[in-house]
């Protein structure tokens, strides 16, 4: 195509290209259209630019959403969990209590074959049982010293310890009676030294040393009247006090 390039023409072209949104530019033989709208053409990655933002912030708010589900989620697990852990530690309580019981039961069936329960007793407090003797099935008069009859007693009691990790106190009691003699100043050393004795049998015969303790109270606990000879008998004792988890 073959365009006049006379004054007039290049005038008429001006005013063409103004009315149409187009400058007309002469370079040489030819005219080339410069578009007015390139401009905005080439601003448009701008709002692609700010659509991708938007689309991750977006995914950012819905993965923020999922994890806080999650997290709440988590935590009843995490509770559940706890819940099932703390539940065979308290079937563990119930069955240590359970099997002391069945010790103790056990234990009064051997004292009874052996014609000894006059002189024992026992009964449980929380978290506890108590175990009673008097004074002549372990010990001769004014003596500390474990009798003949006193091993025999001993090894009947021996397996309920036995076995388990219950700690035991060895509380000696006497009555009110003074004594001095050439072994004890008093009733304090009596009751202190009958204690020990038993201690000392429990440890011979394997039960750890750190769950013992030997106590004496002379005749600062009586259970019975001191005034008549039937109560003081009640106050020459020995007591196995034993701990377990209630």
């Amino acid at each position: 195509m073959e365009y006049d390039f006379s004054s007039t023409n290049n005038e008429s072209n001006k005013h063409a290209g103004h009315a149409s949104g187009h400058h007309l530019v002469s370079i040489g033989p030819k005219i080339i259209t410069v578009n007015a709208s390139s401009k905005e053409d080439e601003d448009g990655w701008v709002l692609t630019y700010i659509d991708v933002i938007t689309l991750l912030l977006t995914m950012f708010v819905m993965l923020l959403a999922y994890s806080s589900q999650n997290q709440y989620g988590f935590q009843e697990i995490q509770e559940s969990l706890k819940s099932e852990i703390n539940r065979p530690a308290q079937t563990q309580i119930v069955n240590e209590k359970q099997l002391i019981q069945e010790k103790i039961k056990q234990f009064s069936a051997r004292l009874e074959q052996k014609q000894l329960t006059e002189d024992v007793a026992y009964h449980f407090e929380q978290g506890k049982l108590v175990i009673q003797f008097g004074e002549k099935i372990l010990f001769s008069s004014a003596e500390a010293a474990l009798s003949k009859g006193g091993y025999d007693v001993m090894a009947q009691v021996l397996p309920i310890f036995s076995g388990s990790d219950y700690t035991i106190v060895i509380e000696g009691h006497t009555d009110n009676i003074p004594i001095s003699n050439e072994k004890f100043a008093s009733n304090w050393e009596l009751s202190s030294a009958r204690s020990a004795s038993v201690v000392r049998y429990l440890v011979e015969n394997n039960i750890e040393p750190k769950r013992l303790s030997a106590v004496g109270f002379a005749d600062t606990r009586p259970i019975g009247d001191n005034r008549t000879e039937l109560g003081r008998a009640k106050n020459r004792r020995v007591t196995f006090s034993v701990s377990y988890k209630e």
